[in-house]
């Protein structure tokens, strides 16, 4: 009995000196994995942040959309606005020439000069003066509603195109 005694135990020492490296080796996997969750744990929070931040800039960046296509419309109204008062005060010049040619070709200073007194001749002065200076006003603001529509124009292909960068 003593025998087979010892070599049950000469036998179970031989299997826990087999299996002590075996959970040493089990014990430094564990550690191993634990670091390893530990990096991807931290590795997630990154990307979370990332995530966040990318959400937050998307979150601007559609209201920046909006807000610029608010502006787009907004002057493509003005835009509009702007050239049907440029053709409403094309159209007058053009009738007030037409008028001008129409009713002879009588000079300004033609109008002067058939005056019979000198009181009439400063009225017709005055007259001819106020003319030219209308004219010269309304093409002034002719020449500046043209400028300023050409401005909106730019502006809105602008708006536009930082519309679409930013789509």
């Amino acid at each position: 009995l003593k025998p087979l005694l010892r070599a049950c135990t000469a036998f179970t020492c031989a299997a826990v000196l087999m299996a002590s490296p075996v959970v040493v080796y089990a014990e430094d996997s564990v550690a191993d994995l634990e670091k390893e969750t530990q990096d991807l744990q931290s590795e997630l929070q990154d990307l979370n942040e990332q995530l966040s931040s990318i959400s937050g800039e998307i979150t601007s960046l559609a209201a920046k959309i909006e807000s610029t296509n608010k502006e787009a419309e907004q002057t493509e109204l003005d835009l509009a606005a702007a050239q049907v008062n440029e053709d409403l005060q094309y159209q007058s010049m053009k009738k007030r020439i037409q008028y001008i040619y129409e009713s002879g070709n009588v000079s300004f200073l033609e109008i002067l000069l058939t005056s019979d007194s000198m009181g009439e001749f400063l009225n017709r002065v005055d007259f001819v003066s106020s003319v030219t200076e209308y004219d010269r006003k309304m093409l002034k603001q002719l020449q500046d509603l043209r400028q300023d529509i050409d401005q909106k124009e730019k502006n809105l292909k602008k708006q536009k195109e930082e519309l679409d960068a930013m789509k």
